[in-house]
């Protein structure tokens, strides 16, 4: 145990660059408290500052130059303090693992060119709950140590508040949950946040951060509150304040000795509303974040043809992902006005993306001998190999002028590959089909078309009144979605059957206060008729039906496709709910013993025990011999109830940014979260028992889809 207590006093300021405000207030707010940071180190000789996010120092590079050489020359003379090591403060439970990846990999890659240093302290101290996998993407980038602050001690116990934070591959960062991250309350609460710090310290460490500083639009530390603490630096007989930084603190932690407590777990949870609220925030930033990485790995390992300044498109898409990942705009908290902002960056970083596959992909397709046939070219932009269905609309001339022609698909050893012709996205007369079609990893497929009959395909997919079934599988359906799943000789869901189910939402836009949507539910979704086909044949047998609850309404198709054991469901929901969640309800026919869910990077382990939790592309519950596994890149969250029923988040809708206590009176004008359309596409997977690889190559198929070009001599048959 230490003699005395150091208390670091780190002098920051919390700042949101959108919140209750958009991103260009957000940048007054930078400017502001940058520029009274450095007044405040001329100042005073003894004080440090400490600041993250590369995204603020590049504000002040490009908006005031003359501001970033005073912090320039300020972090030379370690006056200034650099941590975080990523470009914002993200949600730290939706991006993907490549996501994490690049905000370390761009945001260091600023520090070393303009400060010639790199952040070794991870900082994120207002995310909404943390990932279990961060330590592998902080260690990938430098970082040995981690400040954070949610959940709290109302919200999960640990043994300590200073720990050893263990990944499930076993990275391990020294890790600090501090109790408040500014002052924002004056200078009463200067002494409150250094009792609370006290509280928090580990006496054989002898050594504890506390964090003072004015949070949000501008002004950091204030004089007054430095005036303070450097007149109480005795601040107790046992008790000694010290002006320090993180880096500073951490090293007195190592050099202390102390053996620290190993947690090996997510830290969670805080907000359960945030994993799922403003939903089309979150299905837009996946979308953008793997059309990304198919751009990354095109230009960087495949064809080589990209233009110059592809590069560049590519960095600046990045930096627009990684911006909008901040906690407050990913995970829905903020101002609806801020989601056109958003929605705008995302847009330019796919569209900047998509132009780079396009023209890669294009300027391979001019090395191909010429042929006065009629190809399809198949490029798998991932690093993974492809082996699936997939769905593409050659042209084959106007299909609506006259007889329609037959044709063949050939691959590039003239053996005939089976289609199926499906409903198209226009409401007239043109083609889309689906075929099925092995593509390696960063390779091509050439498949020819040639005008003449095709072979008959023997059906693998049949129907009945209600049912659809393949070689292994059948689901039946009934007027609220699915009324059994058997595969084998096994049923795979209860007799209640899966369905979307409504219930009253009362909480803010957080979900402060709870921690499970578990009240009484408010109705379901029905259908009037019984299902009608969508579209038939030997591959593919899809059924779809329209569904009713209150004044929303739920396009529901159901498909099979030949050769696979799985169910696949694509949602259309028409949201018109107030203070609302509806959640896709998948009881599953066995006590499930084990659970096993999606995070960045991973997959982790959870208890069935009805608590939200963020959920990434997959959720595996396995009893009595038996698993039954969703995939799905739109939804973000879901709970397990104990008896084993799956519940799968869709969308709720709060207001916008609303922060208990506020009441919301009668008449009032906010606006409500996720009105309108929203689309999923959801896959069940039945098995005895995990099947990773299936598993895999159905997220593979949901996230990276094959991208297709098409060629003739002059357009047109020859």
């Amino acid at each position: 145990m230490a003699d005395k207590l150091t208390v670091h006093i780190i002098l920051n300021s919390h700042l949101d660059p959108v919140w209750l405000w958009r991103k260009a207030q957000g940048a007054d707010e930078v400017l502001n408290t940058a520029r009274t940071a450095c007044e405040i180190i001329d100042d005073y000789p003894e004080v440090h500052i400490t600041r993250g996010e590369a995204w603020f120092y590049d504000v002040i590079r490009r908006i005031d130059p003359k501001l970033f050489a005073r912090i320039q020359r300020a972090v030379k003379r370690g006056r200034w303090h650099i941590v975080g090591g990523w470009w914002i403060q993200p949600d730290c439970n939706l991006p993907s693992a490549e996501s994490f990846i690049q905000q370390g990999k761009i945001a260091q890659a600023f520090f070393k060119k303009y400060f010639g240093t790199t952040a070794s302290v991870g900082y994120n101290v207002d995310s909404f709950g943390h990932a279990a996998t961060l330590p592998d993407f902080y260690r990938a980038n430098g970082i040995d140590s981690y400040i954070m602050m949610r959940p709290g001690t109302n919200e999960k116990t640990l043994p300590a508040n200073l720990f050893t934070w263990e990944s499930p591959s076993g990275k391990r960062i020294t890790t600090c949950r501090i109790n408040s991250y500014a002052t924002t309350g004056g200078l009463n609460q200067i002494e409150n946040n250094i009792k609370g710090a006290i509280a928090f310290a580990d006496t054989r460490v002898g050594h504890v951060p506390c964090f003072v500083g004015v949070g949000d639009h501008g002004g950091g530390p204030a004089r007054a509150e430095i005036d303070w603490v450097l007149s109480h630096l005795h601040y107790a007989p046992d008790v000694e304040l010290v002006i320090s930084h993180p880096r500073a603190f951490f090293d007195a932690v190592k050099a202390s000795g102390a053996a620290l407590p190993v947690i090996k777990d997510e830290l969670q949870y805080h907000a359960v509303g945030c994993y799922s609220v403003v939903h089309d925030v979150k299905q837009r930033m996946r979308r953008a974040e793997h059309i990304a990485m198919q751009a990354e790995h095109i230009i960087g390992n495949v064809y080589g043809k990209a233009r110059t300044g592809a590069a560049q498109k590519l960095s600046d898409a990045w930096r627009h992902i990684a911006f909008n990942q901040f906690h407050d705009i990913l995970a829905g908290s903020s101002i609806k006005p801020a989601y056109d902002d958003a929605f705008d960056e995302l847009g330019a970083a796919s569209s900047a993306c998509r132009d780079i596959i396009v023209d890669v992909t294009r300027r391979e397709m001019l090395t191909l001998k010429r042929s006065d046939a009629q190809r399809l070219v198949f490029f798998n932009t991932s690093k993974t190999d492809f082996d699936g269905y997939m769905e593409c609309e050659p042209w084959l001339g106007y299909r609506w002028t006259g007889e329609q022609k037959s044709f063949t698909l050939v691959d590039e050893n003239s053996s005939e590959i089976p289609y199926q012709i499906i409903p198209a996205d226009a409401a007239f007369h043109v083609l889309r089909i689906m075929l099925r079609l092995a593509v390696p990893a960063g390779k091509k497929r050439i498949v020819t078309v040639r005008l003449s009959d095709p072979s008959a395909i023997s059906p693998d997919v049949r129907r009945s009144d209600n049912a659809l079934s393949t070689a292994g599988l059948t689901a039946a359906l009934s007027k609220h979605g699915l009324s059994s799943l058997v595969s084998g000789s096994s049923g795979f869901i209860r007799d209640e059957g899966i369905r979307v189910e409504i219930y009253e939402d009362p909480t803010d836009t957080w979900s402060h206060g709870i921690h499970s949507y578990d009240t009484k539910p408010a109705g379901v979704f029905t259908a009037s008729v019984a299902w009608p086909v969508n579209h038939e044949g030997p591959l593919r047998i899809s059924m779809k039906n329209e569904l009713q609850f209150g004044s929303s309404s739920l396009s529901w198709m159901v498909y099979c496709n030949a050769g696979e054991t799985a169910v696949h469901m694509r949602l259309r929901l028409h949201w018109h709910e107030k203070q609302r969640i509806a959640k896709l309800i998948i009881p599953f026919n066995a006590k499930a013993a084990v659970r096993e869910d999606g995070i960045p990077g991973g997959i982790i382990a959870r208890q069935c025990d009805g608590r939200e939790y963020p959920l990434h592309n997959t959720l595996s519950l396995s009893g009595d011999g038996r698993t039954l596994t969703a995939v799905s890149r739109d939804i973000f969250a879901a709970d397990v109830a104990s008896d084993g029923a799956m519940r799968l988040t869709l969308v709720r809708s709060p207001y916008y940014a609303h922060h208990n206590p506020f009441k919301v009176e009668a008449n009032h004008d906010y606006p409500l979260t996720d009105q309108g359309v929203h689309e999923y596409e959801i896959t069940l997977i039945p098995s005895s028992s995990v099947d990773r690889k299936t598993i895999d190559a159905e997220v593979l198929r949901q996230t990276e889809p094959i991208w297709m070009t098409e060629t003739t001599a002059g357009m047109g048959h020859r």
